[in-house]
């Protein structure tokens, strides 16, 4: 693997050749795709197109080949079993199948949800919907609101009475939301009184390498286009110990072993988990995506990278008067790949919108997580958000070109 470098790994990416004074700066939102990830869903139409798990025909065989590859790909990037790796259309899709296959048959009157004040309405509207039908309650790890870190819970929050901890490992807001070691000791404290833990890594996936076995979680959800794969496919891990205590999400063809018209034996995972023809070149796409990353990226020197550029775009946010950066800016500068910031006399779209007329991409608004953004006060803010093609000269330009977006509003 050859050193990190922004500036070569760009030159991959069809799109920064195509769009020459492109500046992508939404990348938490989705990550631009390298050459090689939109060859092998053309290579598939063109060369092998045909449905996984059926026919015995060359095609068929080829097509079944290449998906089930890309399966092993990605349990080996996140430490799992080939078997624990379940195709879904994305995180949202894995949360909601774990609310209905599982909460909804586990969870009870009076029982508790565990989530944060901080979650994407996808890891908190499922929750949300269960408590409402089963009369269970949603308890909350809290934000505080100086140091832009969950608080550490007192004693006497845990009980036998939580059924599940449902938690993100990274806010597509403040950024890193954890101090060092709490995440695991959340996880730990949760297994201690009996309850599962789903980990949200969509935030956290496309810049981390995560060892699911490490971290000791029973569901893990992420989504492929946030780390150079196509839309539309997304991973939900499910430790197989659960297996038989998880039932199917979707039920139709493929996953069945055997049926009658009286019952039904479903296959076993990760197959049962799969109805239906899969998204197959999404799926070979994203096992692209993650070959890319493996064979082209050091992430301890990706991190840094981020860290850099987020530290550079800080110091230059700061200079601006009534600046206000929502989230750790210690944490950002040591580690972090997102900035979002707030004026109080321009709104956040007005700023996204003047800079997308100057080619530069950037997020506004309370990025799906409404709750927090009440809590914050926060009516909208802008999200500058970091990959690995991203490069100082990026920063700089950024930097320039808002300066010169709040100067016209400001006048």
């Amino acid at each position: 693997m050859v050193k990190f470098d922004a500036k070569l790994l760009k030159k991959d990416f069809p799109i920064f050749q195509n769009k020459k004074n492109l500046v992508y700066l939404d990348n938490a939102a989705t990550t631009q795709k390298p050459r090689s990830v939109i060859q092998s869903m053309v290579d598939f139409y063109e060369n092998y197109n045909s449905n996984v798990h059926r026919s015995i025909h060359e095609l068929g065989e080829t097509s079944t080949c290449f998906f089930e590859n890309s399966r092993e790909i990605i349990a080996k990037f996140l430490n799992a079993e080939n078997e624990e790796i379940i195709f879904t259309s994305g995180t949202t899709e894995g949360v909601n199948f774990i609310a209905d296959a599982w909460a909804r048959q586990n969870i009870e009157k009076n029982d508790y949800i565990v989530t944060t004040q901080v979650e994407h309405h996808a890891n908190f509207l499922p929750w949300l919907r269960i408590c409402k039908n089963s009369g269970a309650k949603l308890k909350f790890l809290e934000l505080d609101k100086d140091t832009f870190f969950i608080k550490l819970p007192e004693a006497n929050f845990w009980s036998d009475k939580i059924k599940l901890v449902s938690i993100s490992a990274s806010s597509n807001v403040l950024g890193e939301i954890w101090k060092e070691n709490q995440l695991e000791n959340i996880i730990s404290a949760a297994h201690d009184i009996g309850a599962l833990v789903l980990l949200d890594a969509s935030q956290l996936a496309p810049y981390k390498k995560i060892d699911v076995k490490k971290l000791n979680i029973d569901f893990l959800v992420l989504s492929g286009h946030k780390m150079l794969g196509p839309t539309g496919i997304g991973i939900l891990y499910i430790n197989k110990s659960l297996h038989n205590k998880v039932e199917p999400y979707k039920v139709g063809g493929s996953m069945v072993q055997a049926a009658s018209f009286n019952d039904v034996i479903w296959k076993e995972a990760p197959y049962k988990f799969e109805a239906g023809t899969p998204a197959i070149s999404q799926a070979i796409g994203l096992g692209a995506a993650v070959k890319y990353l493996n064979e082209n990226v050091d992430f301890k020197e990706f991190e840094k990278h981020t860290a850099y550029l987020s530290s550079m775009l800080i110091d230059g946010l700061l200079k601006i008067k009534d600046m206000k950066i929502w989230g750790n800016i210690e944490q950002i500068k040591k580690s972090g790949h997102l900035v979002s910031f707030s004026l109080p006399d321009i709104h956040a779209h007005d700023i996204s919108g003047f800079l997308g007329g100057l080619n530069i991409s950037v997020r506004s608004g309370h990025h799906c997580a409404q709750p927090l953004a009440n809590m914050l006060n926060l009516q909208s803010s802008v999200r500058a958000s970091f990959y690995i093609y991203n490069t100082v000269q990026d920063v700089e330009i950024f930097l320039d070109k808002l300066n010169e977006t709040v100067n016209f509003f400001r006048k």
